[in-house]
C-alpha cells in the first residue's frame, strides 16, 4: 500500500495509527478475528484449521493466538457459547 500510495512504509504506519488508531497489523487481525467469529457461529462443523485458512491465518495456532488475545477465549470455547442452534438465523457474507 504504501508503495502504490509513492510513501515509506514508515509514513504509511504513523498515518494509518494516526487515522484509525490502532497499526494496521492489529487492524488486519481484528477483521480475521470477526470473520473467524462468524464462521465459527455459523457451522459448527468447519474445522478450526479451515477456519484459519478461510480467515487468512497461517495456522490454527496462529488463529487461536490471535483469537485468545482479541476475545479472551479460544476458538473452541467461543464457538460453544454463541453456536446457531438453527442454522437459518445466519448467512455468511463472503
Amino acid at each position: 500500500i504504501a508503495e502504490h500510495l509513492s510513501i515509506s512504509r514508515a509514513t504509511f504506519y504513523r498515518r494509518f495509527l494516526k487515522a484509525v488508531g490502532e497499526t494496521p497489523h492489529d487492524y488486519i487481525q481484528k477483521i480475521r478475528v470477526d470473520k473467524a467469529k462468524e464462521l465459527l457461529q455459523a457451522d459448527d462443523s468447519v474445522p478450526l484449521e479451515d477456519v484459519a485458512v478461510a480467515c487468512g491465518f497461517t495456522s490454527r495456532k496462529h488463529l487461536n493466538e490471535s483469537f485468545i488475545r482479541l476475545v479472551n477465549e479460544s476458538p473452541s470455547q467461543w464457538r460453544n457459547k454463541h453456536a446457531v442452534k438453527d442454522k437459518k438465523e445466519i448467512r455468511i457474507r463472503v
